[in-house]
């Protein structure tokens, strides 16, 4: 009806606004207003790899929609896995933020988990909110129950919260920081639980990690980790490639490399973890390390000038410590 903008059709619809597409059998649309109803609905998020059905889409408008009766899933085509099942969802475009109320989580399809209310994006901008909850048993912690909390800080920095219960431990408080600014990125991590039951003292680990460059030729570097007790990484760690460690890195530096000069210095220790380790096979401590070359490109015919030079002092408990001086100057005459 052109005079007042209502379109009623039937079978095989194909209907799409923005980056949501719906398909369905039954619709009555107003195209003027972009208002109306889509029956039996299967939809997809083209930009967020999310597909579903639901029993009805309602439009309300260029950007808001409501879907009820609704299932939904990130799961690849073919493969439903996991499911959300919510009685409606609203995706609203203006605020690139969707909202589901009654919503139960299916894993095979059978149900575990269940929330009155959610939020959560529908475009690429980040949004705080808690992340799905993991669930998980161990013959020395007993049952676990994690419920990560994502905090968007900034545009260039965010954080993620997540308390951990161990029934048989207690608490264990994990907080993640990232930043990725114009001349610098790092990621800092802490871990800390205030008294284990089963080691009656607190647990933690601490690790920090910094990339920083000034210009182009100056950069800096900055790596520590510190952890409260050799079994930490194998009774709370979440990484099986941790839980061997020995030592842990400690090094801060800088670096600079220009057109026929280049440098360093840094300061490097360890935190041995593992007190049976021999005092003769502990890594020394490098306090510091210096370095400085020299090096052009090669001309051939002609006398060319090197220089490489390192000083490093290494210190380490119990043991010899010394001073170590090299300098390797040098010239070349490359023939051809």
């Amino acid at each position: 009806d052109e005079a007042s903008g209502d379109l009623n059709t039937s079978g095989n619809i194909h209907y799409r606004k923005g980056t949501l597409e719906l398909h369905g059998n039954n619709a009555n649309i107003n195209l003027e207003r972009n208002t109306g109803q889509i029956d039996d609905v299967d939809f997809l998020l083209t930009d967020r790899h999310t597909r579903g059905s639901a029993a009805q889409a309602e439009l309300l408008g260029a950007k808001q929609t409501m879907l009820r009766k609704v299932s939904y899933t990130s799961c690849n085509p073919g493969n439903s896995d996991w499911l959300l099942h919510s009685s409606s969802v609203m995706l609203d475009q203006n605020t690139g933020v969707g909202s589901a109320y009654n919503v139960t989580l299916s894993f095979m399809h059978v149900p575990f988990f269940y929330l009155p209310y959610i939020s959560f994006p529908i475009n690429n901008d980040r949004k705080s909110g808690f992340l799905t909850p993991s669930f998980g048993h161990s013959s020395t912690s007993g049952n676990e129950l994690s419920m990560p909390y994502y905090i968007n800080l900034a545009p260039d920095t965010d954080a993620m919260f997540t308390p951990q219960y161990l029934s048989r431990r207690g608490t264990l408080l994990k907080t993640e920081m990232r930043y990725l600014r114009p001349h610098s990125q790092g990621q800092l991590e802490l871990d800390y639980l205030p008294n284990d039951r089963l080691y009656n003292d607190y647990r933690g680990m601490f690790s920090y990690q910094h990339h920083g460059w000034t210009s182009a030729n100056l950069h800096s570097d900055v790596e520590l980790n510190m952890v409260s007790d050799e079994e930490y990484f194998s009774q709370l760690g979440d990484n099986l490639s941790t839980s061997s460690l020995t030592s842990l890195l400690q090094q801060a530096g800088f670096s600079y490399s220009g057109r026929n000069w280049s440098g360093s210095a840094i300061i490097q220790s360890y935190q041995t973890i593992d007190e049976s380790v021999p005092d003769s096979a502990r890594p020394y401590r490098r306090l510091p390390q210096l370095t400085l070359m020299h090096s052009t490109p090669q001309r051939p015919n002609q006398i060319n000038f090197l220089f490489k030079s390192d000083y490093t002092h290494f210190s380490r408990n119990g043991r010899p410590s010394g001073k170590r001086l090299d300098l390797r100057p040098g010239l070349s005459l490359p023939l051809s």
